[in-house]
């Protein structure tokens, strides 16, 4: 066991812990299915007494209401943009109007496919939901028609005046690092998503000052638990910050190499059980 883990497990005596589990990649599986072992270990870890939270990306309404039904204590939703512990939010950050509409025009100029992801609405490009029903029509992706039926409800028309974040889908080009670099809005930044589709290159967009890590602090502080007695788990680079900033970081074995260099520990892939085996070494879950 690394020095970073030994210290970590030290804390264990002095009371509960807080869990930050990303969804994609590290809860469930590309097929968007909890394996076994993940759905024990959770169900150990809250039985142990620690604090469990979903950490995502995702924003409200793409949350699949079984996962609730893991008994998860609150949300870290867009990135870090909402933040809630049980009924109490601590942070709705959003994007503006203005920022909306230029990061619109950058888009469309760039011929992406693209989903605001709101709170309590998710607002497609022309095209995005044909493009992503295409790109998951496949056996091996047959999941993620439950994702369409989750999120039909709260779909509307138009593009939205405020925001959470948005995902986009953008044709591959050699420059777009530069475009993106140097054409952003002022206020947004953006880091590479985990949900590939197609011949295109996925990006976030959200408020600049806004990470995952920074939320985990938000409830830590509401919680009464220390930073050090936190432990955030992912496999994307919107973990990264979460990773850096917990108590003990944890990546799943198919992170990229960044996300894997920013853990502490590298557990093994979400296929292989990664999430119970790092929750059972850390002395979370039996």
């Amino acid at each position: 066991m690394n020095s970073a883990l030994h210290s970590f497990r030290s804390f264990l005596s002095e009371g509960p812990v807080a869990l930050f589990i990303d969804i994609d990649g590290t809860l469930i599986t590309h097929e968007q299915r909890i394996p076994t072992s993940a759905l024990h270990a959770c169900r150990s870890a809250q039985e142990k007494g620690h604090h469990l939270f979903l950490s995502s990306g995702r924003s409200l309404p793409e949350i699949y209401p079984r996962l609730w039904d893991l008994g998860f204590s609150g949300f870290i939703g867009g990135g870090g943009a909402y933040v809630r512990v049980a009924d109490q939010v601590l942070q709705d950050e959003r994007l503006s109007s203005q920022q909306i509409t230029a990061l619109d025009s950058l888009l469309s100029n760039l011929n992406a496919v693209y989903l605001w992801q709101g709170v309590d609405a998710m607002h497609p490009s022309p095209g995005f939901i044909d493009f992503f029903t295409h790109a998951m029509d496949k056996p091996e992706a047959a999941g993620w028609r439950e994702y369409n039926e989750v999120i039909t409800p709260f779909i509307r028309q138009g593009t939205p005046d405020t925001i959470t974040k948005c995902t986009a889908y953008i044709p591959a080009c050699d420059n777009l690092l530069d475009i993106l670099t140097h054409h952003l809005p002022d206020g947004i930044r953006y880091i590479p998503g985990s949900i590939a589709a197609g011949n295109t290159t996925v990006a976030e967009f959200m408020p600049s000052h806004i990470s995952k890590g920074a939320s985990m602090g938000l409830v830590c502080d509401y919680l009464g638990i220390a930073r050090q007695h936190s432990v955030a788990i992912g496999d994307s680079h919107n973990d990264i910050e979460a990773l850096q900033v917990a108590g003990c970081g944890v990546a799943m074995g198919q992170a990229p190499t960044q996300v894997r260099e920013a853990a502490d520990y590298v557990t093994a892939p979400v296929t292989e059980d990664g999430l119970a085996q790092a929750l059972t070494l850390l002395g979370l879950a039996e």
